[in-house]
């Protein structure tokens, strides 16, 4: 190749980065320059030269270039960047001559193997440079040929079955941040990579990943599933979730054995005929439907319906099975798609209404904050040397933190039906992860009111002058995401500026959300008394904290989403404590991520992320429990 042609196929791999494509997608902070784009450029392209996707034969995932973007869009100096880069050069692994070459022919033959990962990405290069970005991502990622077995344009059993999108979510979302970093910075190299990395690795999401989700006509069906199943789910919840799975039969809403690639999609698709479809929704019992409606639950409902669920109460006993995720999801993948199928997505809305989309992006924003912040403090546990910890800050929970930053810029290049499939699959498998870790339990009152940390290190003297007074701690911190950006850009552990990147720009998004509690407020209806804001308030509490900047004014109600995205009027969600959990939550999960890690700059020992999980309870008198029975 000629010196020229080479150089145009790196400018087109790694152009400037552009501006974030969508709306609810990361800002560029101040502190890009000419000198610190060089510099990303640079490093990127040798990345994408000299290293392998993996670093070891377990898998490990090649971080380096998710350090030098978030760092960059933090406004990070090019010599940080450029430091960040060579710390992780030291532990990564070569490329490798692929045994072969990939074609469309052969595409499915070598998926899983780490060999062929130079390969796909060569692939991959062409196909974006010839079809572009969304052909790829639709062909290639979501569509059913890339998952399930067809053969003209039929459903085929005998047909390759590539698990494409259950590769997407494996090892941790790696997959998901990678491509998602491409989509976000406009990198179309970087994007190759994510999807090289999703072709190499093994589809271990699998039995999170049901058949029926690439049946173009399966959301609308699901969408009364849901009205039915919901009714079920409350009246077993409303008495004992014990009897959650009897609700589930008994309402032949959804099907007692879970959907999987692996069987034969010709039965599954009976499952989702809408003729049997209203069958069995005339079958539900009419006591069941007299109960609350869950006409559209929150993403925050879910994971109190799962927390509630007695199925998920005991540890697994075998401390090995206990930390394999494969283990969790054989055992718990009918449970939790169960749940996470409650989650109504109508296709025809993501296409036509953009505010629908963002309300459901809102809410997975929030869940995996509550899940990590809110879980973390709760079950801090204690340290080795038996004090309270100050925070749990769980590797596994913190990478569907990082991870929700891409869900925007992902489905700016995709389908509605693809969308539907994606955001499916995300909350799926944060539900996963979140009962992977011993299902955390969450004291959003206790989260809401304890004093957050402030500043370390030494502090400024303000002058007379200075608002709001000269001793007030305002005036030392008046903007409490500043000295937490600063002291993540240069800590030393990659995933630091990632998380802190992540929950800052949800707060900027969603900071001036509330919640209210759904049975108050349907309390509230039922007596035609009060007002659904009239809940208890931490306002004092939460005005220490400081709100995000909030980034629509309009209050544009969602109909029938269950979200106001940008309004002022609180969501009612089925979560205890809902009544006090706001848009600060992403500033206190940042405030104590900073401090559980080390604020460096600051003179503090650069700490590790937590690997213990949520697996021993304190049931408050010494003991260890489940949580379950007291949530009852």
């Amino acid at each position: 190749m000629s010196s020229s042609s080479s150089s145009s196929s790196s400018n087109f791999l790694f152009p400037n980065p552009s501006r974030p494509p969508a709306q609810l997608s990361p800002r560029h902070w101040p502190g890009i320059s000419p000198s610190s784009t060089k510099v990303l450029l640079e490093v990127l392209k040798h990345n994408h030269e000299h290293w392998h996707t993996f670093f070891n034969d377990q898998h490990f995932h090649n971080h380096a270039p998710h350090r030098s973007l978030a760092l960059w869009s933090l406004g990070a100096d090019g010599d940080v960047i450029r430091a960040g880069y060579e710390k992780d050069c030291g532990y990564e692994k070569p490329r490798i001559v692929p045994p072969g070459k990939i074609t469309k022919d052969n595409f499915t033959e070598h998926l899983g193997d780490e060999r062929y990962y130079q390969a796909y990405l060569d692939f991959f290069e062409v196909s974006l440079k010839q079809d572009g970005i969304s052909h790829t991502l639709e062909e290639y990622l979501f569509s059913p040929s890339a998952n399930v077995g067809v053969k003209e344009g039929l459903f085929d059993e005998d047909a390759p079955q590539p698990h494409m999108l259950a590769r997407f979510f494996s090892g941790v979302v790696h997959p998901v941040i990678h491509t998602g970093y491409g989509l976000e910075f406009g990198l179309p190299g970087m994007l190759a990579e994510g999807l090289a990395q999703t072709a190499v690795s093994r589809d271990a999401t699998l039995p999170l990943v049901p058949a029926y989700l690439f049946d173009s006509s399966v959301y609308s069906t699901l969408n009364g599933l849901a009205e039915s199943a919901g009714k079920a789910l409350h009246d077993a919840l409303g008495n004992t979730v014990s009897k959650l799975d009897a609700a589930f039969i008994e309402s032949k809403a959804l099907p007692k054995s879970p959907l999987n690639f692996m069987g034969d999609f010709r039965k599954q698709a009976d499952i989702i005929n809408p003729r049997k479809t209203r069958a069995a929704e005339e079958k539900v019992p009419t006591h069941l439907q007299d109960h609350a409606k869950a006409k559209d639950p929150h993403a925050l409902d879910i994971l109190g319906w799962v927390l509630k669920d007695e199925r998920f109460a005991t540890p697994e006993p075998d401390p090995e099975k206990r930390e394999d995720f494969d283990e969790c999801i054989k055992k718990h993948s009918e449970a939790i798609l169960q749940l996470s199928r409650l989650w109504k997505l109508d296709v025809a809305r993501l296409g036509r209404d953009k505010r629908y989309l963002e309300a459901k992006i809102e809410e997975l924003a929030f869940l995996v904050a509550v899940m990590y912040g809110v879980g973390g403090w709760t079950g801090r546990g204690k340290k080795e040397d038996g004090s309270e910890a100050l925070f749990n800050a769980d590797f596994f929970l913190m990478h569907l933190v990082t991870s929700s930053a891409f869900i925007p810029s992902i489905c700016f290049y995709i389908s509605p039906t693809s969308q539907a499939r994606f955001l499916q699959t995300y909350l799926t498998n944060a539900l996963a992860y979140y009962v992977f870790r011993g299902c955390p339990p969450l004291d959003i009152v206790g989260f809401q009111t304890v004093k957050e940390p402030q500043p370390a290190g030494p502090q400024p003297h303000p002058d007379k002058s200075t608002l709001p007074s000269p001793d007030s701690q305002k005036a030392l911190n008046p903007d409490p995401w500043l000295p937490i950006i600063q002291t993540s850009v240069v800590h030393p552990d990659e995933h630091v500026p990632k998380t802190q990147r992540s929950l800052s720009n949800w707060a900027e998004a969603f900071g001036t959300r509330r919640f209210c509690s759904a049975k108050a407020q349907n309390q509230v209806s039922t007596s035609g008394t009060g007002s659904s804001a009239d809940v208890p308030s931490l306002e004092e509490a939460a005005a220490s904290a400081g709100l995000g900047m909030g980034w629509g004014a309009e209050g544009v109600s969602m109909q029938g989403s269950g979200s106001t995205l940008g309004g002022e009027n609180p969501i009612p969600i089925d979560l205890a404590g809902a009544e006090y959990l706001d848009g600060t939550v992403f500033l206190r999960a940042a405030e104590l991520t900073a401090e559980r890690l080390g604020r460096v700059r600051e003179g503090e020992h650069a700490e590790f992320w937590d690997f213990k999980g949520f697996f021993e309870k304190d049931d408050g008198k010494g003991k260890v429990g489940s949580s379950r029975k007291a949530l009852l």
